[in-house]
């Protein structure tokens, strides 16, 4: 069975960071809970996986702080 693009998001931010609920967390930037190296691999993972191209300039916290958030972001990068 296909994954949905948020559970694959999910099962991205679990291989980076398994200790958080990424069901209920809303402050992943905001709160530091993801290092400057972490983010770097989300991006790389993010990109292979939604075959997408995520830009410095999309690289903002208010991107970041939600699984419903990198989904918006992973969605607007791949109507682009």
């Amino acid at each position: 069975m296909k994954m949905t693009d948020r559970e694959t998001i999910i099962s991205i931010l679990k291989e980076l960071k398994p200790d958080v609920d990424y069901e209920k967390t809303t402050d992943l930037a905001t709160g530091h809970i993801l290092d400057f190296l972490e983010y770097v691999q989300l991006n790389m993972r993010l990109d292979d996986a939604f075959d997408i191209n995520i830009t410095p300039m999309d690289m903002v916290p208010s991107n970041y702080d939600s699984v419903d958030k990198i989904l918006s972001l992973v969605k607007k990068k791949q109507e682009e």
